[in-house]
């Protein structure tokens, strides 16, 4: 009984949290880890965790929305590093986020706040427009880098050079390549935390980045110049494809499934 009337108690409190305005409260309790104390207290105790987790969310994404509906011609990027941040920290997670906070009120038979389509319409409108803006800065740039300029980003074909490097090291003779093409940065970010970081006994990361298309940006091409370089960089080494999935691309996809997601 107790617990069904703390349950009543936290939803009441949680729904109103997450259909107010306010923004600044602090929501940085750790999970709760006291499911022991019995059946009714542990279902009491995953519904906190998933409030406390949509709250921290409701944060974020406002954080995130503010820094992109602020920007203007004036503010956005001028360089590739600065839109490579732009993208990673502010445009890229928000759809997601956005997503992620809907499956939690969904898993707690919570009601979608008033507030929050609003913001989602408000949100992929802002990023098509960044993406006009960011397709302009591409279009004026991507011969330059093409041309192999001093001064350009990290694109498909530098790939086997930065791995080159690493072929000395002892856990780097054996190279297997795992390409997952079209890979959007907010999906990375979650294959990361749900399979590498489960299985830190076999993987670790050792950079991550952007990674800017050739142009035209289809597959076929960016393969090209990928295959070119690795020929070149490894030329006694033949380039073979399984025609099959591997074994982790498999797990990867059994421990991952995801609906699609709307992205910049």
């Amino acid at each position: 009984m107790r617990e069904q009337v703390s349950h009543y108690i936290l939803r009441e409190a949680f729904e109103r949290l997450i259909e107010g305005t306010q923004s600044d409260l602090d929501f940085t309790r750790e999970a709760n880890d006291d499911h022991q104390r019995g059946p009714a207290f542990s279902i009491v105790a995953e519904q906190s965790d998933k409030m406390l987790e949509a709250l921290r969310l409701k944060q974020e994404i406002h954080k995130k929305a503010e820094a992109l509906l602020s920007c203007t011609t004036a503010t956005l990027p001028k360089t590739y590093r600065a839109w490579e941040i732009f993208f990673t920290k502010t445009v890229s997670p928000l759809p997601s986020m956005l997503a992620r906070l809907s499956e939690i009120l969904l898993a707690v038979a919570s009601q979608t706040p008033p507030w929050m389509d609003e913001q989602r319409r408000t949100i992929l409108k802002a990023i098509e427009k960044t993406n006009a803006y960011f397709s302009d800065f591409y279009k004026q740039n991507v011969a330059r880098w093409q041309g192999q300029d001093e001064d350009c980003p990290t694109m498909v074909q530098d790939i086997p050079g930065l791995l080159k490097r690493k072929r000395n090291v002892p856990d780097h003779r054996d190279v297997r390549y795992l390409l997952m093409d079209g890979m959007r940065w907010d999906l990375w970010g979650e294959i990361k935390t749900r399979f590498f970081g489960k299985k830190g006994q076999y993987f670790r990361i050792v950079r991550e980045g952007g990674l800017w298309a050739h142009y035209p940006t289809d597959t076929p091409t960016q393969m090209e110049q990928f295959d070119q370089e690795l020929a070149r960089m490894f030329p006694h080494i033949p380039l073979t494809r399984p025609r099959r999935w591997s074994s982790l691309s498999k797990s990867l996809l059994a421990c991952f499934r995801t609906k699609t997601r709307p992205t910049w």
